[in-house]
């Protein structure tokens, strides 16, 4: 691809990631795109194919920026429940108020049919690959792939449910403490939930969570 080409894609990007920030996917036209990068339609056709496809675009670029964040096991295999407690936060902390990537998201998953190849292999598949290996080190040796799994939908359930006001999929009833569940918003409040109940697992005590609620809960009664 030849330099100009380079640089008519880097600012068909650019504008359309102002355009669809500004007025969504759906009010979005190829032509105010084309309007605010100083290109042609026959470019977009060219280095994208289509609307859909140039929205995945953007989406995918601003997602890579927020999975260079992602926190992994690797970063500290001996303390996993530590790095579980870090990619809770940075998955709320990537969708904050203000976050362009949030309305973006949020874009992809209410129009599912037409985003979810793209979405499932730019995102889902690589942030469940790192929490998974996360959760399978704080589980009982030999837990099951199964058993995991299911772990790891209700993390991610827990997570989805306040960031983004929707639900991806059914919340795992794997303890008590997941059927009457308060989904405060809180990183933290999700964090000690997943691990008490991940420590009732394997027969301990609790963790660190069950402290700190408590802790939390005592500077409110005296606030």
């Amino acid at each position: 691809m030849s330099d100009v080409r380079k640089k008519t894609k880097r600012r068909l990007l650019a504008a359309a990631r102002g355009v669809f920030a500004e007025h969504g996917y759906e009010a979005a036209t190829v032509q105010m795109i084309v309007a605010a990068s100083q290109a042609n339609i026959a470019a977009v056709s060219y280095h994208f194919g289509s609307k859909a496809n140039l929205y995945a675009a953007v989406v995918a670029a601003e997602m890579e920026e927020a999975m260079k964040r992602m926190p992994r096991l690797r970063d500290a295999e001996d303390d996993p429940e530590r790095q579980l407690r870090k990619f809770i936060g940075w998955f709320f902390e990537r969708y904050e108020a203000d976050s362009v990537l949030k309305g973006f998201t949020r874009e992809v998953l209410l129009r599912v049919d037409d985003f979810q190849p793209f979405f499932v292999e730019q995102v889902v598949a690589r942030e469940l690959k790192a929490c998974e290996e996360i959760l399978q080190a704080m589980l009982p040796a030999g837990t099951s792939r199964l058993k995991v799994q299911r772990w790891l939908r209700a993390c991610i359930a827990l997570c989805t449910g306040p960031v983004l006001g929707m639900q991806m999929q059914d919340l795992s009833r794997l303890q008590d403490d997941f059927q009457q569940v308060d989904l405060e918003g809180d990183p933290v409040h999700i964090a000690d939930m997943l691990v008490d109940a991940i420590a009732a697992e394997r027969g301990g005590k609790k963790g660190s969570g069950g402290k700190k609620k408590k802790k939390r809960k005592q500077k409110q009664k005296g606030d």
